[in-house]
């Protein structure tokens, strides 16, 4: 049932922040551009929603459903906490990046509706993993290998590096020349693989 309830919550979060980006005319590239914008990021071409509706959500609802029943109350409250901390620090990264890069999630020095949600979404999706990592037990390394190299993806992807290195004439980032973004792909690589090996 665990696994079920993240599914819905999750597709539910990502259903709204496309709702919402829509209202705030920056779903698609179009709805940008009719905004005056030359280039930004809609939220269609965002590779992180993609990437949280293809692989994180059904990752995460396979996690919740095969370990939560080992998840203690107090090892919740903590993950909570913890990510919740993270989340905070990465709004404030988003905020300041979308005075550069005006996107879905945030525009005009603020966090969007679409952007709140994304942030929820974050919170609960980072709990999922901390416990996943560290409040599970007996987990064999199948799965520490299968969700280490689904997360690094993540990390890559949800960076706008794929995008940045396609090109598209609506984007105007380069984050794979970006050191301050491979520095953060090459921490949390580095604590996945810590991770895989211990």
């Amino acid at each position: 049932m665990n696994g079920v309830l993240v599914v819905l919550v999750g597709f539910c979060l990502i259903f709204g922040e496309a709702l919402f980006a829509w209202k705030d005319s920056f779903l698609t590239v179009a709805q940008m551009r009719a905004r005056g914008l030359i280039s930004g990021i809609p939220l269609l071409g965002h590779g992180g929603i993609w990437s949280d509706a293809l692989m994180l959500t059904p990752m995460l609802a396979i996690i919740t459903y095969k370990y939560a029943n080992q998840w203690s109350a107090k090892s919740i409250l903590l993950a909570a906490v913890v990510s919740l901390v993270f989340t905070i620090i990465m709004c404030v990264v988003w905020v300041k990046g979308g005075f550069t890069t005006p996107e879905s999630l945030t525009h005009d020095g603020t966090l969007t509706i679409a952007g709140w949600l994304h942030a929820v979404y974050m919170l609960g999706a980072l709990a999922i993993i901390l416990l996943f990592y560290f409040a599970t037990s007996r987990l064999t390394s199948t799965p520490v290998i299968i969700v280490s190299l689904i997360l690094a993806a993540h990390v890559v992807i949800a960076n706008h590096i794929p995008l940045s290195l396609i090109g598209p004439d609506w984007y105007n980032g380069r984050n794979y020349r970006d050191l301050s973004t491979w520095a953060m792909v090459i921490v949390i690589w580095g604590a996945l693989t810590w991770r895989i090996i211990s």
